[in-house]
């Protein structure tokens, strides 16, 4: 009886322990918003880390109908408990210019939402830094769908990190960047999908506290297309106001441009394909209120599905949704071109860099073993200077082609104008304006199969490694692969690099020494994880120094001035046009070792070498020959 008596109570205790727990977790979980009740869900990860999510969260009324091509407008209250236990759905986008497939994805137009990750110590506390994480894609593609819930819990949800991590959905290509003629006073916005963004960070601000997070220490931070985003929101004076500290991860140079008819060609495209008007991109009655306004009727009456089909129509053509659009009036976010916004920056800390292999997109400039091929090489030059701002004239052309007339930078040549020299572009810039900048360059070779490309598509080679976005598998988790011991130590040390800049402005620590970027220094940090102790090599100096020198120093002098982007026309017809001279093939050239009397040098050089290591190798074997005789030659 006494055995029983214990036996139930044990049981008793297991219950009432069991029922507190669901009790407990209950207070956790359901949110009060002005908009409603929401039930988050919680999650336990393989490492035991616990954390509380609460996904898809909408905050804006659906954009459909006349809210279609429309600034976002708040939600309106719902009755009950809104369950947000798990991903809904995607914005629409259907996108020819990423490796990602939309039929893994539920698409609609319903989907300006926010995934907000927290843990216990942030909902008790309310005074944990928040994370604004913006995908990458640049309002053509992307959404927050594709990043590992437990992933983030891990990384963020941590208790000796304490990070509220929130990362938006918002809309993409047309939905986002309609833009048929800016200026007609149109029923249709310009960048709502930057609105979209702009409305969600409000919402952190008002709302963050609800999840534990404190809404004066936010930084938002952005990869690729996203980093393009963050940047947009550092240099917009309205925008700027609303987050303490920026982290620009592997942005792009041609973001830079804005022209308030950004993105027409591809709306007016759409327009065309999706059978709303028989007029041409150029017809001058796209100039008239009377004809456009009907066009804005007709896309809103037809379906998301026929529209984002025509995606894929007009981005082969060159017409991609991509980049935001010069604004103009009342609440206006970017109301004047890149170069005077880029001057008005605040001083909050930023944290910028790239991976060492980014795109590699110039690499058709290597035609064999130390040998340049000069028409790609050509070809690569005239498109670069052109969207550098620069005439291509013959000798700026030949400038650029005797810099890069080696296999070693030809490789880079993209990258350099792309990516390199914009980083240290955006980090002078911001250090000029009294903004404490972190310049670092991920640069670790063995990820392997830790990284996945997607299906269908073919695994990087240890040449390609690290690329674009590779190093986001162990920050987000997105792209993830199969995961080795080494890999999992790898997550916890690089995503604390931005766990303390987001916790305290700074990567720098007691055991990571970590300079603040100085022009004169052009210092970085470099992150690697060598055997055996994975620790990084720390700061080194010169970051791309020389593409720096030359594209901004040096070929300035041969190239003359540099003109700014006015209209989309000029930007297209740049990037699309084609250097005549550069369609007759010519000889392949190895070197810029070549002296002017056309004698190649290192040419000469290897084939002197083949020669002699021909030679060496003759004489040998004659030795072994003649040694292999002489024994038989002596018994006889």
């Amino acid at each position: 009886m006494f055995l029983k008596t214990i036996l139930f109570s044990l049981l008793g205790l297991t219950l009432c322990q069991d029922l507190y727990s669901g009790i407990l977790d209950d207070y956790y979980l359901v949110r009060k918003l002005d908009s409603g009740l929401i039930r988050g869900k919680k999650i336990v990860t393989e490492n035991g880390v616990e954390g509380f999510a609460f996904l898809s969260v909408p905050v804006t009324e659906p954009p459909v109908g006349e809210l279609r091509f429309k600034k976002p407008v708040p939600r309106k209250p719902w009755k009950g408990i809104l369950e947000t236990t798990d991903y809904t759905v995607s914005c629409y986008w259907n996108s020819t210019i990423t490796s990602a497939f939309t039929d893994s994805f539920k698409m609609d137009e319903d989907c300006v939402h926010l995934h907000i990750y927290t843990n216990k110590n942030c909902l008790k506390s309310k005074e944990c830094a928040v994370a604004f994480y913006i995908h990458g894609g640049n309002f053509a593609f992307g959404t927050p769908m594709n990043f590992n819930q437990s992933f983030l819990v891990d990384n963020f949800g941590n208790s000796s990190r304490n990070i509220v991590l929130v990362t938006p959905s918002f809309r993409q290509a047309a939905f986002a960047s309609l833009n048929l003629n800016w200026k007609l006073p149109l029923s249709s916005d310009v960048n709502v999908g930057l609105h979209d963004l702009v409305f969600e960070l409000q919402w952190v601000r008002d709302n963050i506290h609800v999840f534990g997070g404190d809404s004066s220490r936010i930084t938002v931070i952005g990869h690729s297309g996203g980093a393009d985003i963050a940047n947009y929101m550092a240099i917009s004076p309205v925008i700027q106001k609303m987050f303490q500290q920026v982290a620009i991860l592997s942005r792009r140079s041609d973001a830079e441009e804005l022209f308030p008819d950004r993105n027409q060609a591809g709306s007016r495209m759409t327009a065309i394909y999706t059978g709303c008007t028989t007029l041409d991109m150029y017809d001058p009655q796209w100039e008239k209120l009377e004809v456009v306004e009907p066009i804005v009727a007709c896309l809103r009456n037809k379906s998301a599905l026929e529209i984002s089909a025509v995606q894929r129509i007009v981005e082969p053509q060159g017409f991609a949704f991509q980049s935001a659009a010069l604004d103009y009036g009342e609440g206006a976010l970017l109301p004047t071109i890149y170069e005077i916004l880029d001057k008005s920056r605040t001083t909050m800390p930023m944290l910028t860099g790239t991976v060492s292999k980014e795109f590699l997109e110039s690499k058709d400039t290597v035609k064999g073993f130390n040998v340049v091929d000069q028409v790609a090489l050509r070809r690569w030059c005239y498109q670069l200077i052109k969207l550098r701002g620069y005439a291509p004239s013959e000798s700026a052309i030949q400038s650029c082609m005797v810099e890069y007339n080696t296999t070693s930078k030809s490789i880079n040549l993209f990258d350099d104008v792309y990516f390199y020299v914009s980083q240290l572009e955006i980090a002078m810039s911001a250090t000029a304006q009294g903004a404490p900048v972190y310049v670092y360059q991920f640069e670790y070779e063995d990820i392997g199969n830790a990284y996945y490309a997607g299906d269908g598509n073919p695994q990087p080679t240890r040449e390609e490694i690290p690329g674009h976005a590779m190093e986001l598998i162990y920050l987000i988790g997105q792209h993830l692969g199969n995961f080795t011991e080494k890999d999992y130590q790898i997550k916890y040390l690089y995503s604390q690099i931005f766990i303390d800049f987001i916790n305290y402005g700074t990567p720098n620590t007691f055991k990571r020494k970590w300079d603040k970027f100085d022009p004169t220094k052009l210092n970085y940090f470099v992150v690697d994880y060598p055997d055996p102790d994975l620790k990084n090599p720390g700061m080194k100096n010169n970051y791309h120094k020389r593409a720096f020198e030359f594209w901004d120093e040096e070929f300035p002098i041969v190239a003359g001035s540099r003109e700014v982007f006015t209209n989309e026309s000029e930007f297209l017809e740049v990037a699309f046009e084609k250097d005549v001279n550069a369609t007759t093939p010519e000889p392949a050239v190895t070197t810029t070792e070549a002296t002017s009397s056309g004698v190649n040098w290192q040419l000469l050089f290897w084939l002197f070498f083949s020669l002699f290591i021909l030679t060496v190798l003759a004489i040998a074997g004659v030795i072994f020959v003649a040694y292999r005789q002489n024994p038989g030659y002596e018994t006889v």
